[in-house]
């Protein structure tokens, strides 16, 4: 059984402005490092700290791929 995020979960991971940029940019299609920094003008650390936490709340998955 997959455990979902609830809404104060939800909305602890898009109380900071990095990782709402994140995730802003991958709905608007960024999906890769490469293409989440452009977006958002964030360095590759930046960007990494914010995908590691979102995917630790699992509002992001790591694709098969490495996506």
């Amino acid at each position: 059984m997959t455990v979902r995020p609830d809404a104060a979960a939800l909305a602890g991971l898009l109380a900071d402005d990095e990782r709402r940029r994140v995730v802003a940019a991958m709905v608007l299609g960024a999906s890769t490092v490469p293409e989440i920094r452009h977006a958002t003008g964030l360095d590759a650390r930046g960007v990494m700290v914010a995908l590691g936490r979102l995917c630790d709340g699992e509002l992001v998955v790591d694709g098969a791929d490495g996506t």
